[in-house]
């Protein structure tokens, strides 16, 4: 995507991560019992807002992209959110691509934020007011958003100011919330400590859908990896959390986002195969 990769330069010049995490680990993890129903339906609404009644997801593969981190360590990284995605089913591309998911580690998240929505603010069109406000106010140490568009039941968007719909029922809409491109940044401060298996997976899950942080007391998941509050932190994707990815991810993107709540939590019901396979 052009306008990631604009965001993208503009980074190159900020020095890499001073001290760097140390590297993500081999071992082995356990398998977890499947979520209850009821568990599941809990998550997914903590954890994921719809947009105007779908949940967004990827059509065209991603790429992901790491910048502020050695080489060596951004290689590592992409190549675990490349597996996530691949788990999940997501469109992976090739490996020398446009990137359309960009991970920054910066100095300070809110001033790079800031200063990129006053060069490039065609990246931030889609975000409503509120969500731009916060976004470019908060005080957290990570900051995640994602440009999204709306197209018919095949993929294709608007055009000539038409979104052109084959058919409509009941249970599936003509259209569908597709995610163009995601944006995560982090303070270096704050992945200080971090394993690269945990800001990996903590990176795709934000990316991949358009989720929310969330606290450790709330769930069992990476998206709770910068709790301030935590005592202890998700070594890595959990299998909540790889189950709910799978559950976005399976069928058709056109249903309604109450059909496609029951469809992810009947999947991250069923779906007891431990914490994030790759």
């Amino acid at each position: 995507m052009r306008l990631l990769m604009t965001a993208a330069l503009m980074a190159l010049a900020a020095p890499a991560l001073a001290q760097t995490p140390p590297p993500g680990d081999d071992i082995v993890v356990k398998g977890r019992k499947a979520v209850e129903s009821k568990e599941a339906r809990q998550f997914i609404t903590k954890a994921m807002p719809p947009i105007e009644g779908q949940y967004a997801r990827f059509r065209n593969p991603i790429c992901p992209q790491v910048i502020g981190m050695p080489q060596d360590y951004a290689d590592r990284m992409t190549a675990r959110m490349r597996a996530i995605a691949t788990d999940a089913r997501i469109p992976v591309d090739k490996a020398k691509c446009r990137a359309n998911v960009v991970v920054f580690l910066v100095e300070n998240s809110k001033t790079f934020v800031n200063t990129l929505h006053n060069t490039t603010p065609d990246l931030f069109t889609t975000l409503d007011a509120d969500n731009l406000r916060h976004l470019l106010n908060d005080e957290a140490p990570v900051r995640t958003w994602s440009t999204t568009h709306i197209a018919n039941e095949d993929g294709m968007g608007v055009q000539g100011g038409t979104l052109f719909v084959q058919s409509a029922s009941i249970i599936l809409l003509p259209t569908t919330q597709l995610i163009d491109g995601a944006i995560v940044v982090i303070d270096q401060a704050a992945a200080v400590g971090k394993t690269l298996t945990q800001l990996s997976d903590y990176a795709a899950m934000r990316a991949f859908a358009r989720t929310r942080p969330m606290n450790a007391a709330e769930s069992d998941s990476i998206l709770a990896l910068f709790d301030p509050a935590a005592t202890a932190l998700p070594r890595r994707l959990t299998a909540m959390d790889a189950s709910f990815l799978r559950g976005l991810y399976h069928g058709k993107a056109n249903r309604k986002w109450s059909d496609q709540k029951r469809i992810i939590a009947k999947s991250m019901a069923k779906d007891g195969k431990g914490e994030g396979r790759p």
